[in-house]
């Protein structure tokens, strides 16, 4: 765990600069910083000041309190389509229907069973099945 909050930040705008696959070039350009600045901000060698807090969270499109507090301990950022589609299949099957292949009014035309299978798709695109295939994996 960083152990200041320039040491958090530092570590939160590589997360947010990694996840978005840019290099720090990339992200400086974005900024209209030189590749330099970013690479001393990631490194702890660059004091952060609000006007930096302020262009990093409108380039990473967060609010500016996400790149001082990380996520908490044990949670996973899910996709909002693979949410919001998982949503849905869960209410299908809290009014006790099955997976049945007939279109729910809710749901719209399509089936929960592809419903559900576009979620998985989602959460796959997003990295975030990749722990439950390794459980199933044999020793």
């Amino acid at each position: 765990m960083p152990d200041s909050l320039e040491a958090a930040v530092a570590s939160r705008v590589r997360q947010f600069r990694e996840e978005q696959g840019w290099t720090q070039a990339g992200l400086a350009d974005r900024l209209g910083w030189v590749a330099a600045s970013v690479w001393m901000l990631e490194n702890g060698r660059r004091h952060v000041k609000v006007a930096d807090l302020e262009a990093l969270a409108a380039v990473f499109d967060v609010p500016p309190e996400e790149l001082l507090v990380g996520p908490a301990v044990g949670t996973v950022s899910v996709p909002t389509e693979a949410l919001d589609r998982l949503v849905k299949v869960a209410m299908w099957v809290s009014r006790g229907r099955s997976m049945a292949h007939t279109p729910d009014p809710i749901l719209g035309p399509v089936y929960p069973d592809a419903t559900a299978r576009a979620a998985l798709g989602l959460l796959d695109e997003a990295g975030l099945l990749d722990s439950y295939r390794q459980a199933e994996e044999p020793s």
